[in-house]
Parts: C-alpha cells; sequence; structure tokens
C-alpha cells in the first residue's frame, strides 16, 4: 500500500488517486 501512497504525491490529484485506489483493491481482490 506504501506504493500507491507515492503515486498519490505523484498524481496531485484526488480524483486520479481515487482510481488507483479502486485498481489496487481490484487487484488485491484478484490476487
Amino acid at each position: 500500500m506504501i506504493w500507491f501512497f507515492g503515486r498519490l504525491q505523484e498524481n496531485g490529484r484526488s480524483p486520479v488517486a481515487l482510481e488507483h485506489l479502486l485498481d489496487l483493491l481490484v487487484v488485491d481482490l484478484g490476487s
């Protein structure tokens, strides 16, 4: 999850960050 917060800072945009979070959840459930 740490790398997600790194991307959050890179993007600097909440909507994009939320999309990444959703992608993470999907990947997490798929694993």
